[in-house]
C-alpha cells in the first residue's frame, strides 16, 4: 500500500467534508435568492404531490365505501299476505349474489322517513294517521356489478 496511514485518510475525509459545509454556507450568503427560490420549488412540489396523494387515497376509500352500500330495495304491494311476503322474501335469499335480505315493514320505513326528515317532520301531518309507504326487502348484493342483472331478475319474479 502507498505511504498514506489510515488515520491520514480520516483526517483527508473529515477536511473534505469541512471544505464541503464550508462552500455550501458561503455559496447560500452569496446566493440566498436562488437558495430560497430552489428550496421553495422543491418544497411547494412536494406540497402539490403529498395533496395529490391525500386526495387519491380519500377518493378511493369513498368509492369503496360507496361500493359496499350497494343494495336493492324491492317494494311489495299491499295485498300480498305474510305467507307470500315469505315466499318471496326466501327465493331472493336463494338468488346467487344475494348476501343478506332484510324485511322491511311499512312501519320501519315510515319511522326511518321521520328520521331522515329530521325537524321537517310537520311535512307529513298532511298524511294524518294513513301510511302511504310499502313493506319492502333490502337486498344486499355481493358485487356492484351484480346489481343490475338482480333487479332485473327480481322485477321480471324470474326466480
Amino acid at each position: 500500500m502507498s505511504g498514506i496511514s489510515l488515520k491520514g485518510r480520516t483526517a483527508m475525509k473529515i477536511r473534505t467534508v469541512k471544505y464541503f459545509i464550508r462552500e455550501a454556507i458561503s455559496s447560500l450568503r452569496h446566493n440566498g435568492l436562488m437558495s430560497f427560490a430552489s428550496v421553495s420549488t422543491v418544497a411547494l412540489s412536494l406540497l402539490i404531490l403529498g395533496l395529490f396523494l391525500v386526495m387519491v387515497l380519500n377518493l378511493n376509500n369513498i368509492a369503496s365505501t360507496l361500493e359496499s352500500k350497494v343494495e336493492i330495495t324491492v317494494y311489495l304491494q299491499d295485498n300480498l299476505g305474510d305467507y307470500d311476503k315469505r315466499q318471496i322474501g326466501t327465493k331472493i335469499t336463494k338468488l346467487s349474489g344475494v348476501t343478506e335480505v332484510n324485511f322491511v315493514t311499512k312501519e320501519d320505513a315510515l319511522k326511518r322517513f321521520k328520521d331522515r326528515l329530521g325537524e321537517q317532520q310537520g311535512l307529513l301531518n298532511a298524511l294524518g294517521d294513513t301510511n302511504p309507504l310499502p313493506d319492502a326487502f333490502e337486498v344486499k348484493v355481493d358485487k356492484p356489478d351484480n346489481v343490475k342483472t338482480l333487479a332485473n331478475m327480481i322485477r321480471s319474479r324470474d326466480y
